[in-house]
C-alpha cells in the first residue's frame, strides 16, 4: 500500500491544471476516493501508478507516494 508522500497543498497544485474530475475519468477512481487519498488514505500500487501517470506521463510512484509498511 502507498500513501501520498507530498502535502495536500502540493497535490492540489499538481492536479490544478486538470481537476479531480478529469483524473477520476482517466484512472477510473472516484473523485471522493481521490479526496480521501489527498487526506492520507492508502492506495494500492496500481492506483498510485494510475494517479501518477494521469498527472504526468513522466512521474513514477516514488515521485508522489511513499510505501507503507
Amino acid at each position: 500500500m502507498y500513501k501520498l508522500g507530498i502535502s495536500s497543498t502540493e497535490f492540489d497544485c499538481l492536479i490544478k491544471p486538470m481537476k479531480r474530475k478529469d483524473i477520476a475519468e482517466i484512472t477510473g477512481i472516484s473523485e471522493s476516493y481521490i479526496s480521501q487519498i489527498k487526506k492520507g488514505r492508502s492506495v494500492s500500487k496500481v492506483f498510485a501508478y494510475a494517479i501518477c501517470k494521469a498527472i504526468c506521463k513522466d512521474y513514477e510512484i516514488e515521485d508522489l507516494f511513499v510505501k507503507n509498511n
